[in-house]
């Protein structure tokens, strides 16, 4: 797989590539908690990385391609462009407002 393919896999795939992304930053942050891990460090680590990268940027991404690039959105899902793109949204400002809520709790 070259360059390009990879990279326009990754940004057609955004939700594996932002998973991804916070497994790694997870794993990373655990390089400077006190060794031996508990298993429950270990958890939230992974799952607040979880939240921020997979759950909110991935619906920040959705709210801005609903909102600004409706057309196109509309069109690689399969959809007819319609008043439901906004609803749409506000329902993904919504997850992104909640997983940093949930960020910031930690």
């Amino acid at each position: 797989m070259n360059g390009s393919k990879l990279l326009t896999f990754l940004i057609s795939n955004y939700f594996l590539t932002f998973l991804i992304i916070g497994l790694v930053v997870g794993f990373i942050s655990l390089l400077n908690k006190p060794k031996p891990l508990a298993i429950n460090a270990v958890a939230e680590a992974l799952f607040s990385y979880y939240m921020l990268f997979t759950i909110g940027i991935n619906n920040l991404v959705n709210f801005v391609f609903h909102v600004f690039f409706g057309d196109m959105a509309a069109k690689f899902i399969g959809w007819e462009q319609s008043p439901f793109q906004a609803e749409v949204a506000l329902q993904e400002s919504l997850h992104t407002r909640r997983a940093y809520h949930f960020d910031s709790l930690r």
